[in-house]
C-alpha cells in the first residue's frame, strides 16, 4: 500500500520534535516534522521570527526529525523520516511521516534566522516482500574530529 501524504498545514498538525541552538545561541531551531519546516526562535526576545519551509527540490515531503549543527555553525544536520516511521507517528495525522529518508543537509543563512535544505543523502531499507521502503531515520550526531 503506498503512502499517504498529507498537506499537514491544512489540518494544522504540528508536531515539534527536536530543537538546536544557533552558533553563539542566537536563535533556537525547532524541527516540525508534520509541517516540514524549521521555526526560528529569537533567544534575546522569545518571539518567533521566521519558519523555513524545507519542501522544495530536494524533497517534496522531509519531515525533518532530529537536528545537528556543525561546529562552524554553517550547516544543519537532520534526519528525514521516511512513508512508514517505526515510531512517534499518528496514524490519524501522520504527523511523523515524508518521503525521503535519510539526512538532510540544511544551509544556516542571516546568523542562523534563515536557512534553505541544501541536500538529502538518502538511507534505503526497501522490504522487497511488502514492496515498501522502511527506513525511519531518528537520530543523528555531529562530532569535532
Amino acid at each position: 500500500m503506498p503512502p499517504v501524504v498529507c498537506d499537514h498545514r491544512d489540518r494544522d498538525v504540528k508536531d515539534s520534535h527536536r530543537l538546536v541552538l544557533t552558533k553563539h545561541e542566537r536563535y533556537l531551531w525547532v524541527a516540525d516534522r508534520a509541517a516540514n519546516l524549521m521555526i526560528v526562535v529569537d533567544t534575546e526576545t522569545d518571539n518567533v521570527v521566521n519558519e523555513i519551509g524545507l519542501v522544495g527540490a530536494a524533497s517534496p515531503d522531509p519531515a525533518p526529525d532530529i537536528l545537528g549543527i556543525s561546529p562552524s555553525g554553517h550547516r544543519m544536520y537532520a534526519t528525514l523520516r521516511g512513508p512508514f516511521p517505526l515510531t512517534g507517528n499518528n496514524p490519524d495525522v501522520n504527523n511523523a511521516q515524508g518521503l525521503t529518508p535519510g539526512l538532510g543537509v540544511i544551509r544556516v543563512e542571516g546568523g542562523g534566522r534563515n536557512g534553505s535544505l541544501q541536500a538529502v543523502f538518502a538511507i534505503s531499507t526497501f522490504d522487497s516482500t511488502r514492496n515498501q521502503e522502511r527506513a525511519a531515520p531518528h537520530g543523528v550526531a555531529v562530532r569535532l574530529r
